[in-house]
């Protein structure tokens, strides 16, 4: 009897303590902020609310994992591609909670809580916090940022459902939850990777130019006195195209004949025509892709040599073969007698 009665006072002193004891647990939607600097983020929370001597106590804590994007200087990169070092040390900060404070018997309609999850930690680790006790009249509030007085914020947290961090219906989840991004180390690595990248251009680059001294050096040779009009260089596709003029008996064969004639013929032709051409002692040549092909046609037109006719593409990964107008720019599948100007890559 003496025992059952040291445990009644015991509950009863514990209850007196700590009174109603809430928690919960949300995993947020994931977040795609594809602004200047950040990455897709998925947010957790776990809460716990109290009572201690009649105060109110609150303790809030919160991770995070990292979504499949990061968005820096308007570019996306995939977070699988990054280095492991370098995911590691992204984060997230300056987090800010706004829940709303569900009652049972929906005493007063739309109520918030400021929730504060305390400083973020490590990437799925979560964040360091500790307890906080707040004044009634500093507790819960109205949409609008007014406090509930202390009778009606004891009122509702007596009825408390549970603590919520689900937006109702048409309101942004921005009006919920704020933070901010900690992407130093990932702008770190992607700048020294583009002056890596840049290095490669400039080499590239040399290669073209010098690729042009060396065609201008050719150029006092008697034997090779065309060699810019009949190549032409795209420094950016980094594309060479056969840039020879069309005779008028390579025209002829086209309009009267449909005949294979040099620079005129249809794909089993051009196939062979390009892998065997070796003018200026260049090879590796082959039909374009309909792609390279509709480049050139749309923004170096000016810088070439062409008739109004159709133009063979294949593309290889598809098996396809097909032409375009150089006249219209209309797109034609199929294989057809058509002017075959070939290309070859630097």
């Amino acid at each position: 009897m003496k025992i059952l009665k040291i445990l009644f006072f015991v509950l009863l002193f514990i209850t007196v303590l700590f009174g109603k004891i809430d928690q919960g647990s949300y995993k947020l939607q994931e977040f795609k902020h594809s602004s200047k600097d950040s990455f897709d983020v998925n947010i957790e929370i776990k809460y716990k609310i109290w009572t201690i001597m009649g105060k109110p106590v609150i303790e809030v804590k919160s991770k995070y994992t990292l979504g499949d994007i990061a968005y820096i200087d308007g570019k996306r990169y995939k977070i699988k591609n990054i280095p492991k070092e370098i995911v590691d040390n992204l984060g997230i900060y300056d987090l800010n909670l706004k829940s709303t404070f569900e009652t049972k018997k929906n005493i007063y309609k739309y109520l918030r809580i400021n929730t504060d999850p305390g400083v973020m930690s490590k990437l799925n680790e979560w964040s360091f916090n500790k307890p906080i006790s707040l004044e009634w009249n500093n507790l819960i509030m109205y949409k609008n940022g007014k406090y509930l007085n202390k009778e009606e914020a004891i009122e509702s947290y007596n009825n408390l459902y549970r603590l919520s961090f689900e937006t109702t219906k048409n309101e942004s989840m921005s009006n919920r939850i704020s933070f901010k991004y900690d992407v130093l180390s990932l702008k770190k690595y992607l700048n020294k990777q583009n002056s890596k990248l840049e290095i490669i251009y400039n080499n590239e680059k040399n290669e073209i130019e010098r690729f042009k001294a060396e065609k201008k050096s050719r150029i006092n040779n008697k034997n090779l006195p065309k060699i810019l009009e009949e190549i032409w260089v795209d420094e950016n596709t980094r594309l060479m195209w056969q840039n020879e003029s069309y005779t008028k008996n390579e025209i002829n064969k086209f309009n009267q004949n449909y005949e294979t004639y040099n620079k005129v013929g249809n794909y089993y032709y051009a196939e062979r025509y390009c892998k065997n051409y070796t003018k200026y002692d260049l090879k590796n040549w082959r039909l374009p892709s309909s792609i390279e092909l509709n480049n050139l046609l749309k923004n170096q037109k000016d810088n070439i040599t062409y008739v109004n006719h159709s133009y063979m593409f294949y593309n290889k990964q598809l098996r396809k073969v097909g032409n375009i107008s150089f006249d219209n720019g209309s797109n034609y599948n199929g294989d057809e007698f058509v002017f075959i100007r070939c290309v070859r890559d630097l």
